[in-house]
């Protein structure tokens, strides 16, 4: 199964995946979402976090390039978090975790 919610900013994609996953942590989700780095109502970058807690800073304006719009892109990180374990998702349900990588790289 796999989930994409889109829309526009502040509408509570975020808040609603959050929630559905709370709900289905039994199902031992794979895959991840993004979240956005703020500081005074300022947008500064965004955070990758998965279902099983990690995270990391995948985007932000004091990142180095490769930029998309303003933010340096940590290409690396993508990667590391984007790529599924295939025994983990043979077993449980998954989010389609390649999305972020391939969105990155085809800007």
């Amino acid at each position: 199964m796999s989930l994409l919610l889109t829309g526009r900013p502040g509408i509570g994609k975020t808040t609603v995946l959050r929630a559905a996953a709370h709900k289905l942590a039994a199902l031992h989700l794979v895959g991840f979402y993004t979240e956005e780095i703020r500081e005074n109502r300022e947008r500064l970058g965004f955070r990758l976090v998965t279902f099983t807690g990690e995270h990391a800073v995948i985007a932000h304006i004091r990142l180095p390039p490769p930029r998309v719009s303003k933010y340096g892109v940590d290409v690396a990180a993508i990667d590391r978090f984007a790529t599924c374990d295939a025994d983990d998702a043979r077993h449980a349900a998954r989010s389609d975790c390649r999305v972020g990588s391939r969105a990155i790289r085809d800007s």
